[in-house]
């Protein structure tokens, strides 16, 4: 937890910058509904203090229509999870 480089908490920053709250909030809840939490989660995401589950993973990218995580960050999530 907390291994996050700088450059990956600016792209969390540059997508609440670029998007709008609602749309995003619209696309996340409309893939995930029980993400109802996610601004917490991607404040707690940007301090470094948490990563991001995979269905907000996810609904992220699926709102911003790429990938930003590479496939190691998936895989490191899903391994710490499983400890």
């Amino acid at each position: 937890m907390g291994d996050f480089h700088p450059g990956e908490m600016m792209k969390l920053y540059r997508i609440r910058k670029k998007m709008s709250q609602e749309k995003l909030a619209m696309v996340i809840n409309q893939k995930s509904p029980h993400l109802l939490t996610y601004q917490m989660q991607i404040s707690r995401i940007e301090q470094g203090k948490d990563h991001p589950e995979e269905p907000l993973r996810a609904a992220i990218e699926c709102a911003l229509g790429y990938q930003i995580w590479p496939n190691d960050v998936h895989k490191r999530t899903i391994e710490t999870s499983q400890d």
